[in-house]
């Protein structure tokens, strides 16, 4: 990709600048269900952000609860 910028404001805009090129490579990752944000919804192939979320945060709180009994 080839990109120019250039500066704005209120009062006037600058030059736009010498094009820059930007090359990334293809990187394959994933997400970890198991330590992904609550509202993250983790599947095989999609995340999805999940406003009610709160996954395993029962669990939690529970165990939080009984570790000091």
């Amino acid at each position: 990709m080839n990109f120019r910028v250039r500066a704005c404001n209120k009062a006037a805009a600058g030059e736009y600048s010498d094009p820059v090129t930007l090359e990334t490579r293809a990187f394959n990752f994933g997400f970890d269900p198991s330590s992904s944000h609550l509202n993250l919804k983790v599947e095989d192939r999609s995340v999805e952000w999940d406003p009610q979320g709160g996954k395993g945060l029962e669990g939690k709180v529970k165990g939080k609860e009984n570790k000091g009994r």
